[in-house]
């Protein structure tokens, strides 16, 4: 899911090729439901381990993570939804946690995932402001750097580079 990262944060290329993916009847979900999807994305988190009184870092799953996230974007794009409110919240909670986790989702990612929830479901003010939140949060914050590009499951991907950010 590199090309996912290698396109522009523009929401109607992105459009673009997972049409093209619908029409070439590439199985983009794996019969994945928003619950997956959203175990997946948080895949990403760095995880603790207590051992002898001292916590150890454990890296998430970074490229999984972002995987998870192409997959989001593509049910946003072409997913039926069985209870649109009830998904519409689970498709919320699934965004803030792209939006708000700097560190493993780049810039584009996280533009073009909320870009596609705002067009995709009504929006309350409430959810806008918490969205909102985080990008102030992230212009603050140093996490989008270059040193934080590849992880050791991804480093393979050669778009996965400072052009994210």
């Amino acid at each position: 899911m590199s090309l996912f990262r290698a396109i522009p944060p523009d929401l109607s290329q992105h459009h673009a090729i997972c049409e093209t993916f619908d029409l070439l009847g590439v199985d983009v979900l794996g019969g994945q439901k928003i619950d997956d999807i959203t175990s997946d994305l948080k895949l990403g988190k760095t995880d603790y381990e207590i051992e002898y009184k001292y916590y150890i870092p454990l890296k998430g799953n970074r490229s999984k993570a972002r995987d998870a996230a192409f997959k989001l974007l593509y049910l946003m794009l072409f997913g039926e939804f069985e209870d649109e409110q009830k998904d519409s919240m689970k498709m919320f909670n699934a965004v803030l946690f792209v939006v708000s986790h700097h560190a493993t989702f780049k810039k584009k990612t996280r533009a073009v995932v909320r870009a596609a929830y705002e067009d995709r479901f009504v929006v309350s003010a409430k959810q806008l402001a918490r969205l909102d939140e985080w990008v102030n949060e992230g212009a603050a914050n140093q996490e989008d750097t270059v040193d934080d590009v590849t992880t050791e499951n991804d480093s393979s991907d050669v778009y996965d580079s400072d052009e994210w950010d």
